[in-house]
């Protein structure tokens, strides 16, 4: 593995190295470069030279009761709205231009 793609908030990840995919030639598969989706070279130019596309893993394709049910199996807890969560919202569903 030489690089590690996420998609999370820059603000808390590029602190630790990550750069915006658009910096690195990572696009997703409609050439698009979503504002979440960060990228982190494990070696020095590894990326460098080349365009990429990031393709989703199955691993997000997920069945809504299966969750509800894992969910179910914890301790209830009351659910609540932190302004951060729109401003997620609002950063997952950006992308550079």
């Amino acid at each position: 593995m030489k690089a590690i793609v996420i998609f999370g908030d820059p603000h808390n990840y590029c602190k630790h190295g990550f750069k915006s995919s658009k910096d690195l030639n990572i696009s997703d598969l409609n050439g698009d470069y979503p504002h979440g989706m960060l990228a982190l070279e494990l070696e020095d130019g590894a990326l460098a030279g080349q365009n990429w596309k990031y393709r989703y893993s199955a691993v997000y394709e997920v069945d809504e009761k299966e969750v509800d049910e894992y969910d179910n199996s914890f301790v209830k807890k009351e659910k609540g709205y932190r302004y951060t969560q729109e401003i997620f919202s609002i950063a997952f569903r950006s992308y550079l231009k």
